[in-house]
């Protein structure tokens, strides 16, 4: 089983949020991961800007999409970690299905293998889905994730990828923390 962090940015109305049917995916970013999430190798950022939406979509298709499932068997070959999975992955896949990569559907995403950090926080913020998304957020940081839309239309593709790198960066130190967290629960429930 390899994991991989990943994420994508999407080009989207920042006043009615992001829309698969309309808008296009601008970045996929994924890494490998070994214990505890520490990266094995190099963050990469697939760019709709050095290609095109659908090129970024066929590589994905090739590394990860295709490694998913071959034949009727399941494979475990690129299993995604994130926050927010769902939203990545039915983005991708809708994406992919406009672009004519083929139909997806809701079990296709069901039964994908993945760890979504988003029911860790949850539970680490006592159960509450409000204020959980803030671990996942360094507030310090100057350009947020609503900036992404803006700074594309401007062409500022190398403030992109900064924030990209970063928040992989701070995400993966965050999921870190929760995983010594959730090892340090999981040790005094079993007391």
């Amino acid at each position: 089983m390899v994991e991989f962090y990943l994420d994508i940015e999407v080009d989207s109305d920042v006043s009615r949020g992001p829309d698969p049917k309309t808008d296009k995916i601008i970045t996929i970013q994924f890494q490998p991961l070994g214990f505890d999430f520490e990266p094995e190798r190099d963050l990469t950022i697939l760019k709709e800007w050095e290609s095109s939406e659908k090129e970024i979509l066929g590589k994905f298709k090739e590394i990860a999409v295709d490694k998913w499932v071959k034949g009727n068997k399941w494979k475990w070959d690129f299993v995604p970690v994130g926050d927010n999975l769902l939203f990545d992955l039915s983005f991708i896949l809708e994406r992919m299905e406009k672009h004519g990569f083929g139909n997806y559907g809701s079990w296709f995403l069901a039964r994908i293998p993945k760890k979504n950090f988003e029911t860790v926080a949850v539970l680490v913020n006592y159960g509450r889905f409000k204020g959980y998304s803030e671990l996942f957020t360094d507030s310090d940081y100057p350009i947020k994730n609503t900036d992404i839309p803006r700074l594309y239309k401007e062409g500022e593709y190398d403030t992109i990828v900064k924030y990209i790198e970063h928040e992989a960066e701070y995400t993966l130190q965050q999921f870190q923390r929760l995983g010594k967290q959730h090892a340090c629960m999981k040790k005094e429930l079993m007391l």
